[in-house]
């Protein structure tokens, strides 16, 4: 299994906690560091998380879809707010 953290390590891996009832994970990710093709299971849950976002691309690009109309109505929000504070101030 080729992967990219040999030549570009992740500049943040933090601790790595799986639920109990997810050790069938746990198993995995100590199987991938064990077999030599990661350094620690956190560098391994990198490498698959990484992969599941590529994998998941059209859903991303709804959430970013989504997200960017929640902002759009807040910042309408927030000028209604300023107008009617701006209206009672008069």
């Amino acid at each position: 299994m080729s992967n990219s953290f040999d030549e570009h390590p992740p500049e943040r891996v933090d601790d790595l906690m799986i639920r109990e009832e997810e050790a069938d994970h746990d198993q995995k990710l100590d199987q991938l560091v064990h077999g030599g093709v990661f350094r620690s299971r956190a560098e391994a849950a990198a490498f698959l998380i990484d992969e599941g976002i590529k994998v998941q691309t059209a859903l991303f690009e709804r959430v970013e879809q989504k997200l960017s109309e929640i902002e759009r109505l807040r910042a309408e929000l927030r000028g209604i707010v300023n107008n009617q504070q701006g209206n009672v101030s008069d």
